[in-house]
């Protein structure tokens, strides 16, 4: 009989700690679910809507969710900023009721719900939902006073869902200037009153095309790009409809057209004349409305030919470099880099390997990569002879995997006295684009290399005292 009621009682213990569970615990939970959606204003995803309407202080609008973004079809058609209708529409899917204050209202006018300052209606593909209205702030100024269509019960919503609804046209609207992929890049023509400039790029390697051949310096030109890119306009000074010649966009003084990928197509941001703020007025010439952007673009586009050319020697990544040859007169010497990432050297043709002074090939490579143009002096001739190159002092080759990063050669030097001082330089050679021009009078010095600088002693250090 014992063990009969201790059984009972085990039984009596399991039944009322399912009943905790189901009710206290699991129960609980589900309760709470349950409130938590009673709070919600709407039920939708802000992924789901396809349509929304919205009405406030500055105007009406309708939105539709197009192929690659949002569109404004009213009051105008003009795309329209993602980010801004994706916080309103995150808002209302996060709207939670903080509190009702009254059932019914016999009067709405006390919670400005009778000309409500925001409206909003909401449409997926599978409903269209009740029509929010928000209208005055309560006491504390952080919940609106808000209702839904059909009903008179007011509710407290936080502020943000009234602030993040109530926004301008020109908050709500796409003020990209021009639409582009940075990297479908391939030719850029900078169009001026008197010349233009064109840049096309090869692999990673930026050239100046036109009004000449030379590598173009790869930082200015992408600098353009990036910057033209991310342009946003700072207000719209017409919608297309205002003569042009207003903002002498009828003949603009330049123009940047971009090609872009395999099919190239081509975006053309035209400028005009100077706004009175210092600001400038532009439009994309696939388009109507006249932007107001900052003069900064244009003063880069404005730039001259020799901003735009590559100033250093030999461009590279120092990362890729697998060997450098230094070629002189009389000897040559060669560093490699093995698969282990070990430095050896050897002399001409010498098919022995010694184990090289890793720091000291670092700051060759450093050298040769800091190394700028003084000057340009002119397109490689008939004959070098005038400036040394046809037996140059040294001729560096830098290559990586399996080919040539770069190569140039340095010829003899020159003098010339500038303000009563001397000035010294070498003539040099980048063999890319066989353009002669002018280095600092030092710079051979760098490039000066004795193979006892690369020995090492048996104890890692320098041998001979090179250095």
């Amino acid at each position: 009989m014992r063990f009969k009621g201790t059984y009972i009682l085990a039984s009596l213990f399991a039944a009322v700690g399912a009943y905790v569970y189901l009710y206290e615990v699991k129960g609980k939970a589900e309760r709470e679910k349950s409130e938590e959606a009673e709070k919600k204003v709407y039920s939708f995803t802000a992924d789901e809507v396809t349509r929304f309407y919205l009405r406030n202080y500055e105007d009406a609008y309708r939105f539709e969710r197009g192929p690659t973004g949002w569109e404004i079809m009213e009051p105008l058609e003009t795309r329209g900023d993602d980010d801004q209708i994706d916080l309103i529409l995150t808002s209302l899917e996060n709207a939670r009721i903080e509190r009702d204050v009254v059932d019914s209202a016999a009067d709405l006018a006390p919670y400005g719900l009778d000309h409500p300052q925001v409206a909003v209606q909401i449409e997926t593909d599978q409903a269209a939902y009740d029509t929010l209205y928000l209208g005055n702030h309560n006491p504390t100024q952080s919940f609106i006073y808000s209702r839904l269509s059909g009903s008179n019960r007011i509710f407290l919503l936080p502020v943000t869902v009234y602030n993040n609804s109530n926004k301008k046209l020109h908050a709500l609207r796409d003020k990209t200037v021009l639409a582009f992929e940075k990297d479908d890049v391939r030719r850029v023509a900078l169009v001026r009153e008197d010349d233009a400039l064109v840049f096309e790029k090869e692999g990673e390697r930026w050239w100046i095309t036109e009004p000449i051949k030379s590598r173009g310096d790869r930082g200015k030109i992408e600098r353009i790009i990036n910057n033209l890119s991310s342009l946003k306009a700072k207000d719209f000074a017409s919608e297309g409809d205002k003569d042009l010649a207003e903002f002498a966009l009828d003949d603009p003084w330049g123009r940047v057209d971009l090609y872009l990928g395999e099919n190239v197509e081509m975006k053309s941001l035209l400028f005009g004349r100077a706004k009175g703020s210092g600001d400038l007025f532009a439009m994309d010439a696939a388009r109507k409305p006249v932007f107001v952007i900052p003069t900064a673009i244009a003063t880069q586009v404005k730039e001259d030919l020799q901003a735009f050319r590559d100033k250093k020697v030999v461009d590279f990544e120092r990362s890729d470099c697998r060997e450098v040859r230094l070629l002189y007169p009389e000897k040559r010497i060669t560093c490699e880099k093995s698969p282990e990432e070990e430095w050896s050297y050897y002399l001409g043709e010498d098919p022995v390997r010694h184990p090289a002074r890793e720091e000291r090939i670092t700051r060759l490579l450093s050298d040769i990569y800091n190394l700028q143009i003084v000057d340009f002096v002119g397109e490689r001739g008939a004959s070098v002879e005038p400036y040394g190159l046809d037996r140059p002092q040294v001729k560096v080759e830098i290559r990586g995997e399996s080919d040539l990063l770069g190569a140039f050669s340095v010829g003899k030097r020159s003098t010339e006295r500038v303000e009563g001082e001397e000035k010294s330089y070498l003539y040099a050679m980048n063999e890319e684009d066989d353009w002669i021009y002018t280095i600092p009078g030092n710079s051979l010095d760098k490039l000066l290399l004795d193979e006892h600088e690369l020995e090492e002693s048996e104890d890692g250090e320098l041998a001979r005292g090179a250095e």
